[in-house]
């Protein structure tokens, strides 16, 4: 994360310097006493959380669940780059002063270096805690779908592979078949998704979901099409190529889509095929066609080759 301390940003009626803002446990005290004044002894509202505000609400965080670095990297990034927005999820304070819900959020604050806008809740009861989270995770595809996204799942799948691909972020050394560390955030990829929607659509087309399923999943085949057909400019030649593989019709054993689709059979029956082992194996085999090698074996060495113009 780069050192940002000393950017200026805008938060709400303020600009000043990050480290300018030192009020954190004056301003935690203000909420308090609102909430003892205000109806029921809850207040609500959209307060800045700079990072001494969010130091101040870590300072009084006992108790809570295992912190995610993940999620941590993930909101910070997307707060440092400007994508984080106000939605409604509040940053919870009991009325002891407690933070009930919101550290990951505070943590991705000093962690960026930055202030955002929040709704803030004060006041409500810190048993209220275990009853907070209790929704299902709106997942990238979700998101996709609220934008109307056709297929979202699927898509979104695809363009996160795709991304991988393209970044050279995949990993199939990883037996869990995702890619590492350095994944994006879901705002990353639904800006992706934006952009590239329709070379993905394009590639997701060419394809038979049904027959893909016998080699690995749709949205791999389509993300791996895609990543070939954009590196080559070669879309009908990526085509028919990983539709050879997917659906294996009139191939000869010296066929490279007919070496790449038998191991990747093998693979999946077996149940070592991750999301990395799938990328090696047809970007290798296209090399292998464009090169017009003949070949009855596929040897996979866990690193991803440049795809053959």
């Amino acid at each position: 994360m780069p050192h940002i301390a000393e950017i200026i940003r805008k938060t709400g009626s303020e600009y000043k310097p990050m480290r300018a803002h030192n009020d954190g446990r004056e301003w935690l005290a203000g909420l308090l006493n609102k909430a003892r004044q205000s109806p029921g002894r809850i207040y609500s509202g959209i307060e800045i959380i700079n990072p001494s505000r969010a130091e101040a609400l870590l300072n009084v965080n006992p108790g809570n669940r295992a912190l995610s670095s993940k999620s941590i990297e993930d909101y910070a990034e997307d707060m440092a780059a400007g994508r984080w927005a106000v939605n409604g999820e509040a940053i919870v304070i009991a009325d002891t002063g407690e933070l009930n819900d919101g550290q990951h959020r505070c943590e991705a604050v000093i962690t960026a270096d930055v202030s955002i806008q929040a709704l803030v809740v004060c006041g409500v009861s810190r048993a209220s805690r275990t009853t907070t989270d209790m929704g299902k995770i709106r997942r990238v595809g979700d998101l996709a779908h609220m934008l109307g996204v056709p297929d979202a799942i699927t898509v979104s799948a695809a363009a996160t592979l795709l991304m991988a691909i393209e970044d050279e972020t995949i990993s199939n050394s990883m037996r869990d078949g995702r890619v590492n560390s350095a994944r994006p955030t879901r705002q990353e990829v639904l800006k992706f998704i934006t952009a590239n929607l329709e070379d993905i659509r394009r590639a997701m087309g060419a394809l038979n979901a049904h027959k893909c399923a016998k080699v690995g999943t749709f949205s791999r085949m389509a993300a791996c099409l895609a990543a070939i057909a954009r590196a080559t400019g070669d879309f009908n030649g990526a085509a028919a190529y990983v539709r050879d593989v997917s659906e294996g019709e009139n191939l000869s054993r010296n066929n490279p889509a007919y070496v790449v689709r038998e191991r990747l059979i093998a693979e999946k029956q077996s149940r070592k095929l991750t999301s990395g082992m799938t990328v090696e194996a047809l970007i290798r085999g296209w090399n292998y066609r464009r090169a017009r090698t003949v070949t009855r074996r596929l040897t996979l060495t866990g690193s991803v080759p440049e795809i053959a113009r």
